[in-house]
């Protein structure tokens, strides 16, 4: 099994209407989101989804985005952050 590291910028909103998770995070590489308590768990949550997401790309036989280090133009006071993840089987 060949596993690599790989890193994805990821947006996250502070959206208080949204407890007990009102941090709203984007990953743009994987077209998808989640949630987390905290900064901090919403990078956990994030690094969790797209190790989740690469699996399935693995298991249907597709590519898994490569890294991205580019971090989106975004307004204040959402955060953009770059999250690694590892991947297995790329």
């Amino acid at each position: 099994m060949t596993e690599t590291w790989r890193v994805y910028p990821v947006i996250m909103s502070y959206v208080p209407a949204n407890q007990p998770t009102p941090y709203l995070v984007e990953i743009p590489a994987f077209q998808g989101e989640t949630q987390g308590r905290s900064v901090a768990d919403g990078m956990r949550q994030a690094r969790t989804y797209m190790g989740l997401a690469a699996s399935e790309l693995i298991v249907r036989g597709k590519e898994v985005p490569a890294s991205e280090t580019h971090l989106p133009v975004v307004s204040a006071p959402t955060i953009v952050t770059l999250v690694e993840v590892e991947i297995g089987q790329v």
